[in-house]
């Protein structure tokens, strides 16, 4: 779902979903990802006991959008 570009409810959506993980995984330390032009970009990693989670926010000038994206990957218990 895209939000206004730089909006607080996405910085505020982006953050609780940071809280969330942290209590379901352990981070993973930060580095910097290839991206495709985005103005601004902060990407976080969890480990989680059979998977790994991405989140991450990304602000879009050209499309005057932010958008949270989250993935999941590995297997689920």
């Amino acid at each position: 779902m895209p939000f206004d570009f730089r909006a607080p409810l996405a910085t505020a959506t982006f953050e609780s979903a940071l809280d969330d993980a942290t209590t379901c995984g352990t981070s993973l330390d930060q580095t910097d990802p290839d991206v495709s032009h985005p103005d601004s970009y902060d990407l976080r990693r969890f480990v989680l006991p059979d998977a790994t989670l991405q989140i991450s926010l990304k602000d879009k000038g050209a499309l005057s959008q932010t958008y949270i994206f989250v993935r999941l990957t590995g297997q689920g218990g």
